[in-house]
This record gives structure tokens, sequence and C-alpha cells, in this order.
């Protein structure tokens, strides 16, 4: 948007703060908002989290988009929602979901409609812990599931497809925390997409697990080491997501090289039950560039 510059006084410039922006945090005639100067212009921040918010919807008449419309408003960042549902069998949907959402409790329930309310008032500052415990968490997804096909033990696997969904609500509450508290729009969009990125990480390997476990498939010697070779892959790009350096990010493109021309030439011979596997072996692989690729316009020291 464009605002006009206007002069008070000899030589002070002022501009006007957006009205919905000012609604929105609750800025008002006093109070200090943050300044800071970047190649590209100035951001302006209020240094606190967004107003609390509420919002009223009515589910009666959203099946089969309950779900996806109650996590929508949690990842926009809604403090409270009165739920409205008519018949019972919508709440209990309701209730099913809720633990999904890191801090949202349903705290007062009606014969037709609930209070949902996130009872954790957790601060800003936690985006960047929480998607580190997410690549920690899939991290030791892959080990113990590599373990677990080692020993051909079925409640491990089973383990780590109940785990993915920790991961989904870690997800859930990343998103709700970069629409709660002020990052640069490009900043936002790209901890946006390694977000949802991980998350299609997990969803990829569930996927697999499912396959293997549900069609009963012994896996190979060599698909376990094929296995390894891409948890160590996924280790190199957590730390580049950290630690964004040219020489990691010359490591990563060379290890992606090595590790997809080795399983293409993998695929083209192989015949048994587990092809579908290492299908699932490349998939993820890609998606892991993926996030190689978002944060290649992060180097440090480019």
């Amino acid at each position: 948007m464009k605002r006009k510059v206007s002069l008070h006084g000899p030589s002070t410039l002022t501009v006007s703060l957006p009205a919905n922006w000012v609604k929105k945090y609750g800025i008002k005639k006093g109070d200090e908002l943050e300044v800071e100067e970047n190649s590209v212009g100035l951001l302006v921040s209020t240094g606190k989290n967004m107003a609390f918010s509420k919002k009223e919807i009515d589910i009666s008449h959203l099946s089969p988009l309950i779900r996806r419309c109650i996590k929508k408003l949690y990842q926009e960042g809604y403090d409270e929602l009165d739920v409205v549902y008519g018949e019972a069998k919508y709440i209990e949907e309701v209730q099913e979901f809720i633990p999904q959402l890191i801090g949202y409790e349903i705290v007062e329930h009606g014969d037709s409609r609930c209070v949902i309310k996130d009872v954790t008032n957790i601060g800003d500052g936690q985006f960047d812990k929480l998607l580190r415990r997410m690549f920690l968490l899939l991290k030791g997804i892959f080990s113990d599931t590599c373990t677990g096909l080692e020993k051909n033990d079925g409640v491990m696997l089973r383990n780590a497809k109940l785990r993915d969904r920790e991961v989904n609500r870690l997800a859930n509450y990343c998103i709700r925390d970069l629409f709660k508290h002020g990052q640069t729009d490009n900043r936002k969009m790209t901890n946006f997409l390694k977000v949802y990125q991980c998350e299609q990480v997990g969803d990829e390997y569930k996927n697999m697990i499912l396959t293997i476990a549900e069609e009963k498939v012994k896996v190979s010697r060599d698909f376990l080491k094929y296995h390894q070779e891409v948890e160590k892959f996924f280790d190199l790009i957590y730390h580049f997501t950290f630690d964004a350096t040219v020489k990691r990010a010359i490591e990563v493109e060379r290890q992606h090289k090595r590790l997809k021309k080795t399983l293409e030439k993998k695929l083209l011979k192989s015949k048994s039950k587990e092809l579908e596997s290492l299908f699932f072996l490349r998939s993820l692989v890609n998606m892991m560039m993926v996030l190689h690729e978002i944060e290649l316009g992060h180097l440090k020291d480019l």
C-alpha cells in the first residue's frame, strides 16, 4: 500500500499507520513501535502479541470440512472460538481433533454450542525452537524406523506412525505463531514453506511405513542401506536449515546428486515388493531438497 508523507514542523516527516493494522494490534496514542531499517525499506512492528481475537463459527453445515476450518482459524491466531454445532455428531468430530491443536481446549460446553480457547498464553519467539523440534522429531522417527525395519519390529513401525501426529501438531502451532507475531512478509512466507515442507516429509514417510507394514514387505539389506543414506541426507538438510552457509549448501547439492543417481539406478533393477518403498525414498529425497532450496536465499556468507 502507498502512504503519503506529511511534514510536521520544519523538518519532521511522518506517515500514517494503516487503520486495520492499528485495530489488529490495539495501537494507541503514546505506544512505542519498533522501526527496523533493512536493505529494501523499513519494518514497523509492535514488539508485542496480536490483540485477543475471537470468532463465532457454525459448523452444522460444514461437514466434511469441519476439521480443516477449525485448523485454519487456529493457524490464523484466533484465541477463542464460539462453535455452534447443533447435532452432537459434529461436536464429537471437534473433540477428536482438538488434541492436534496445541493450546486449544474446550472450556465451555452447552447443548448446541461450545467455546474453544487458547489456554497456554505462550508468547512470541517460539517459532525457531518449534521448527527445530519438528526437525529433531523427524530425525528420531527416521532412526527408530530404521531400527524397527532391521528387527522386523511391527510395534516400532506403528509407533513411528503415531509420532507423525506430533509433527502435524507442531506444524499447526508454527503456522499459528507466524500469523500471531510480527515478521516481514517475505520471511513469513519462507518460514511457512519450511513448516509445510517438513509436514509433507513426515506424511510421505508415514505413507512409506504404512505400505511396508500393511503389505508385509520384507526389506532387503540394500533397502536398509539406502534408508540410512536418506536419513543422513536429512541430517545434512537439518544442519543447513539452521546454519545456512555456502559450504553446507554445496555439500547438500553434492550429496543429493549422488543419492539421486544411486536410487534411480536401484529402481531400474528392482522387481521386488519393496519397489514402491524405493519410490517413497526417492520422493522423500526430492522433498528434502525443497527445504534446501527454500533456505538458499538466506545464506549467511553469500
